[in-house]
This record gives C-alpha cells, structure tokens and sequence, in this order.
C-alpha cells in the first residue's frame, strides 16, 4: 500500500490556481463545491484536488471567467476523480 504525503494550502493558493478571490474559495468551501477541512488556524485545502477541479474548470469552458458558476463542479458525483 503506498502512503502519499498530502500537500495542503491556504485560501489564499486555492484562490491563486483556481484564477478566483479568496472570498469566491470561502464560498464554495461553505457551498461544499470544493472539499476542505477546517482547522484551528483555518480553512485548508488539498493542492492535489484545487489542481484537479482547476484543470476540469479548464477543460470545460476556457473561455469563461473564473467566478462562473456554470464550470463549477456541483458536488461529489461530478468533482474530478483523483483515483483516476
């Protein structure tokens, strides 16, 4: 069983790979349209997973803008799948 070490970022890098604010991140962590955890020091998000949902973001619709609604996965069953 290979063990991955998981690499974790801040809204301020989720925002920065995603092309949106850090108060779009925070609203789609509360929406649960991306995954995060929150910890004491606050809300923190797997680089593996930000990286995933911005290329499907990428792939879908290159032409719109980053706070689009319309390119954003709805939830579990349509986020990227990173067993993949």
């Amino acid at each position: 069983m290979s063990m991955e070490k998981l690499e974790w970022i801040g809204k301020t890098e989720a925002a920065r790979l995603l092309g949106v604010s850090r108060q779009r991140v925070h609203q789609l962590a509360e929406e649960g349209r991306i995954p995060s955890i929150m910890t004491s020091i606050g809300r923190i998000f797997e680089q593996a997973l930000i990286m995933e949902i911005a290329e499907y973001r990428a792939a879908r619709s290159p032409d719109l803008a980053g706070n689009s609604s319309r390119n954003w996965p709805e939830g579990p069953s349509e986020r990227p799948n990173s067993s993949a």
